[in-house]
């Protein structure tokens, strides 16, 4: 699993490099900025499993939020002409959208060595930073409707204070997204609106005990499903 070693900061470099291998030979006026808000509905399905492969707590999170974006895009064809080119593009969300959030009280849960078990609060909350997506756009149909696929890479961030002792580490992710939307060009202005799905791969993610601590029973692996339906708003300008 090479791909999960692969840093999100690297990756949104490297991506930026091919684009701009891409776009050097073609014509310079074929590019466009802008800027994307999507009302977004982020569901995750999760369960934790204890060290001892019992499945321990079950969640069904929702979380909605208005999750701003930076992109860019070139235009195979001519710009501004809806009919004409395929779009390649890349899109990045500039801040940390939450997918989890949760705070519980245990006594199930067991630090090895102990008789019987204790209660402890388990405080824990993920999000997703560095979220890049690489998509294209098919040329506009029907006075402007299009069809839009991608690919995600995001770091999946999280942060706990358990009353078990375990910690849960930092884990790269992908996703996919697709999507139809509308657009329209005003001369140099673009604007688009748009309906997507993205799921996210099945997140494994397994506890670790703090250097020097004996461990817990209580740790083991939290797996969950992350999905996300958007109705967003672009606008940029186009050269």
């Amino acid at each position: 699993m090479g791909l999960r070693k692969i840093k999100p900061a690297g990756l949104l470099v490297a991506v930026a490099l091919m684009l701009s291998a891409l776009v050097s030979p073609l014509k310079a006026d074929g590019l466009t900025f802008g800027v994307k808000g999507a009302g977004t509905i982020l569901l995750t399905e999760a369960f934790e499993t204890n060290a001892d492969g019992a499945e321990s707590y079950t969640l069904d999170h929702t979380e909605e939020a208005l999750i701003p974006s930076l992109f860019v895009e070139y235009n195979l064809g001519e710009i501004g002409n809806i009919g004409d080119g395929w779009i390649i593009g890349l899109d990045y969300v500039p801040i940390k959208p939450e997918i989890g959030d949760e705070t519980r009280t245990d006594r199930s849960d067991m630090q090895v060595g102990e008789i019987a078990a204790t209660s402890v609060t388990q405080k824990a909350k993920a999000d997703l930073k560095f979220h890049t997506t690489l998509y294209v756009e098919t040329p506009g149909f029907w006075g402007g409707f299009y069809g839009k696929a991608g690919g995600i890479m995001t770091l999946l961030r999280t942060e706990e204070s358990l009353g078990t002792g375990a910690e849960y580490p930092d884990e790269t992710i992908l996703g996919a997204v697709a999507g139809v939307g509308f657009k329209r060009y005003m001369g140099n202005l673009l604007t688009k609106l748009e309906a997507s799905y993205t799921a996210y791969e099945t997140i494994n993610v397994n506890a670790r005990q703090p250097a020097g601590d004996v461990g817990t029973l209580g740790a083991g692996k939290i797996t969950a499903d992350p999905e996300a339906l958007a109705l967003s708003f672009s606008i940029g300008y186009a050269f």
